[in-house]
């Protein structure tokens, strides 16, 4: 992911040269935080090309993970000892878009649309948890919560992992509202729908002593809404 965090740096260093360099245009930069665990945070650049036209450029990062504190499942049980399965998962994301926005009459709201190609890789892991029944006659868990490691040997011959890489292409939609905030500052508050096809790569760090993954290429076509707000910076002179 730090090939993500520099993209992102860049796209930020880049939209600042400009904006400072060439003060006639009308031209903005905004941080982005969405509800959509995809594209969590973001850097958004906008260039008006005309009175109600604007280009936009953006990358954004996302992760997602399982929740560790899950039963599992049950796979066997003695007198003295149960024993479950539980699973792990999670994953990084990073999305490259560009697109574009129209102004709706002379009114704060706008629509657009963007072209995203993103890439993600999504790993999965699967553990064995005790629970013991001690001499007081008490049920209690005699395994911590493991943390994925990919670098690391796994260390215990029952934990299984795999790492799948995707490349994500798809289209945005939009619908903006534009609320002026003081001289140069501009709110934005953003309804979209995100429609992806995410296509697999490969996978990597396979241990699967039970066979419980598949590595199977698949092809999707996934769809979801989410709701973002924007903070703003216009560069250039008003007239």
């Amino acid at each position: 992911m730090k090939t993500i965090q520099t993209a992102i740096l860049s796209l930020g260093l880049i939209t600042s040269s400009i904006g400072f360099g060439q003060d006639s245009l009308k031209h903005d930069i905004g941080i982005t935080l969405s509800t959509y665990e995809h594209q969590r945070i973001g850097l958004d650049y906008r260039l008006s090309l005309n009175e109600k036209w604007k280009f936009r450029l953006g990358a954004v990062y996302g992760a997602s993970y399982s929740n560790f504190f899950s039963t599992g499942k049950i796979v066997s049980v003695t007198d003295s000892l149960m024993t479950h399965r539980k699973h792990q998962s999670g994953s990084n994301s990073g999305t490259l878009k560009i697109g574009a926005e129209r102004q709706l009459g002379e009114s704060l709201f706008s629509l657009s649309a963007d072209l995203i190609i993103g890439y993600r890789n999504s790993y999965s892991g699967y553990y064995n948890n005790y629970t013991e029944l001690d001499s007081n006659g008490n049920w209690s868990s005699q395994t911590y919560i493991p943390t994925i490691d990919l670098n690391q040997p796994l260390g215990d011959s029952t934990r299984s992992q795999i790492t799948r890489h995707y490349l994500i292409p798809g289209l945005a939609i939009g619908a903006n509202f534009n609320i002026p905030i003081k001289k140069r500052f501009e709110l934005s508050i953003s309804a979209s729908g995100i429609l992806t096809s995410p296509v697999f790569l490969k996978a990597t760090n396979i241990h699967d002593p039970y066979n419980e993954f598949s590595t199977a290429n698949v092809t999707t076509i996934d769809f979801n809404s989410t709701i973002s707000a924007s903070i703003r910076y216009k560069f250039g002179s008003k007239k």
